[in-house]
């Protein structure tokens, strides 16, 4: 009979706590929450399964991750004949998905480092979710398709050239870039790990990189190939120039960068300080010694549990997420030993050169985009636990519960906080209405929400009529399922401040024909004078008639002038 030992009846437990803290946080991320922006992602994806064509029928910036989803799309309605639910089925399909990641990235990890580390780092990639919505859109694909492509490449720095993964690392980073263009940044990162990492011979590694790229670019062939099908080239970059004039996630551009991070800067700076701090007062006063990043680890991640449970100061899922910022930072400096250096260059660089990436394109800033260095965090949760071997006791138990703590603080923020409006402080305890119809048939959200979702979607279906084209204005893009008829418009994901120029040229400068009916929700726009201050407001109100008999309390209905 198998003797089994403390330590292995401890690490059976623990393996035991983490599934179930994965397992609940599933169940709440399927269930309950919702935001705008899953609202716009799952749109975009049904838009493009109905046929429509990215670029010339939307302009979007994040159209592209929508052409994977959409797959999904296509098969549920093709099964059950009905959009009903529909959000619930995509979000299940997401975690399938990112189960299969975490699953792949276990076996990969074990190969080299054993079952502890690799456990480990499969249950961080089960439950980071980088925007914090469990859907198969931009920042997913783009994060997982990263991930295996880098895995990819460590497998064959230890184990040797293979052709075969070299072709599948290169349609998984097509695809990680197909679904947020500005990691178009990390090809010079890519390439130099190809040529001096990936193969000791200069020669090969230049070989490699060939034959990868030359994949990216059959990838990117196949797109414009497409694309080119249904519009002529010129039309192609005359619609990439109105893109450009898309303001909503252009923030960096603006030298806004100052505004965004300094407040991030200080609160990594300030959780350091004061983990070193309380690391020196431990050794002084108990004799226990142990790396800062230990400290960092408890202290951070309990005080954002705490603070939220107790109700002190509630957040949403990117409530102090600069933790993970300062956890990668520490990491860095808590030394490397050699045979870890290709493992930390590989997926610690990727991870750092995608969150750059994403921070180029995003409208958000250091600490909302935080969860995006996932790659960082796998690394730096192998090489911790990896340094728990030869531990003494004290160290051990520190060490130990420091990891479990940070493990088990990603699988609570992502289940027990909410997305709801962006970023505002939100939680599965606050959803409780559940929608009873629609594509969010099934979903636990704010009572408030649900009123307002019921009213906008009774309102929709009453006043569109079959055989008429609908441009909605409005935040709430699921709101388009209930339209009777078709509909069209610039940007499914579009908000209020940025109804600009490129809306009016959307319109007017590809000979379209104009919506029969213009919807402009009144919970974003109680007052017409608010809407006239906008470019767009003010060519629709030239263009259109407001129609008093058709408005109602959810919509303002402008009807096209003769």
């Amino acid at each position: 009979m198998e003797t089994v030992s403390k330590e292995q009846k401890t690490d059976r437990l623990l393996a035991l706590v983490f599934i179930v803290f994965t397992v609940a946080s599933i169940f709440c991320r399927l269930f309950y929450g919702w935001d705008q922006d899953e609202s716009y992602n799952i749109l975009l994806a049904q838009r493009i399964a109905d046929g429509k064509i990215i670029f010339k029928d939307m302009w979007d910036l994040h159209q592209t991750a929508a052409i994977f989803p959409s797959v999904f799309c296509r098969a549920y309605v093709g099964i059950f004949h009905t959009t009903d639910g529909i959000a619930v089925f995509l979000r299940g399909m997401s975690v399938i998905l990112q189960i299969i990641v975490a699953v792949y990235t276990f076996f990969v990890v074990r190969r080299f480092y054993g079952d502890k580390c690799a456990f480990c780092a499969g249950v961080v990639v089960a439950n980071l979710l980088p925007r914090a919505t469990q859907e198969t859109e931009y920042s997913t694909v783009a994060v997982w398709g990263c991930l295996i492509c880098s895995l990819l490449f460590f497998e064959m720095k230890r184990r040797g050239v293979n052709y075969g993964k070299i072709i599948i690392a290169a349609i998984f980073y097509a695809a990680a870039v197909y679904s947020y263009p500005t990691l178009i940044i990390t090809v010079p990162f890519v390439a130099l790990a190809l040529i001096l990492v990936i193969s000791d011979k200069r020669a090969e590694g230049f070989k490699i990189a060939l034959v990868f790229f030359g994949v990216c670019l059959v990838c990117a062939g196949i797109l414009f190939a497409y694309l080119f099908s249904h519009m002529t080239v010129e039309e192609f970059l005359k619609i990439v120039g109105e893109l450009g004039k898309n303001d909503d996630h252009l923030v960096y551009f603006k030298g806004l960068w100052p505004v965004y991070a300094y407040k991030s800067v200080i609160r990594i700076v300030a959780m350091i300080a004061i983990s070193a701090m309380v690391k020196f007062a431990m050794k002084w006063m108990f004799k226990v010694d142990t790396q800062i990043i230990n400290v960092f680890f408890i202290m951070t991640t309990l005080f954002v549990v705490l603070v939220n449970i107790i109700g002190i100061r509630p957040s949403g899922p990117f409530g102090l997420l600069e933790r993970y910022i300062g956890a990668v930072i520490l990491a860095a400096f808590s030394g490397i030993e050699k045979e870890d250096r290709d493992f930390t260059l590989i997926l610690g660089g990727m991870g750092i050169f995608v969150f750059l990436g994403v921070i180029m394109g995003s409208n958000l800033g250091m600490n909302e985009n935080a969860m995006f260095l996932e790659l960082c965090m796998i690394c730096m949760v192998v090489l911790c636990v990896k340094k728990l071997e030869g531990l003494k006791a004290k160290e051990l138990f520190i060490g130990r519960t420091a990891i479990v703590v940070f493990i088990l603080g990603i699988a609570f923020s992502t289940g027990y906080f909410v997305r709801i409006d962006s970023t505002k402080p939100a939680n599965i305890f606050q959803c409780t209405a559940v929608m009873e119809k629609g594509p969010m048939k099934g979903i636990g959200v704010f009572p408030e929400q649900k009123e307002r979702y019921d009213a906008l979607a009774a309102s929709a279906a009453s006043i569109t009529e079959s055989g008429r084209l609908y441009t909605l204005l409005t935040n709430d893009a699921i709101t388009y399922y209930f339209v009777n008829g078709d509909y069209i418009s610039a940007q499914y994901a579009a908000t209020a401040q940025y109804y600009n120029e490129q809306w009016v040229d959307f319109y007017t400068k590809f000979d379209r024909k104009l919506p029969d009916e213009m919807l402009v929700n009144k919970y974003n726009y109680p007052e017409l004078s608010e809407l006239e201050k906008t470019v767009f407001g003010k060519w629709v109100m030239t263009e259109y008639v407001l129609d008093s008999q058709k408005s109602d309390d959810s919509f303002w209905v402008f009807g096209l002038s003769n």
